[in-house]
């Protein structure tokens, strides 16, 4: 793990084909989101890229600080790579457990 920390953008970049499998593999499920009036409705396809271009964005900037050897620090690195990830596990988790239905009445 030691090794993964000095060289954060592998986790990011290996993280891409992960993302991109599950989007794939998820065919036509949709995420919902209701903002006051407006739904906006996206496909888990859609989301795996702009989260696998977000990640490419973060692993390309760990690689080329690696690249230019400037020093990162690594607590700021493992609360990074330890927010984004166990954030949005958390997150997935959280939407298993309290999904309910919502009924407006008219």
């Amino acid at each position: 793990m030691n090794k993964l920390m000095e060289k954060p953008h592998l986790i990011f970049l290996l993280a891409i084909p992960i993302i991109m499998l599950i989007g794939i593999l998820s065919e036509d499920t949709v995420l919902d989101m209701n903002v006051h009036d407006t739904y906006y409705v996206m496909a888990y396809l859609h989301l795996a890229i702009l989260i696998s271009i977000l990640f490419g964005i973060i692993g390309i900037g760990y690689w080329f600080m690696h690249k230019t050897d400037r020093k990162l620090s690594k607590w700021l690195n493992w609360i990074h790579v330890g927010l984004t990830f166990g954030g949005t596990l958390m997150v997935w988790i959280l939407t298993k457990f309290y999904r309910t239905e919502l009924m407006e009445f008219i």
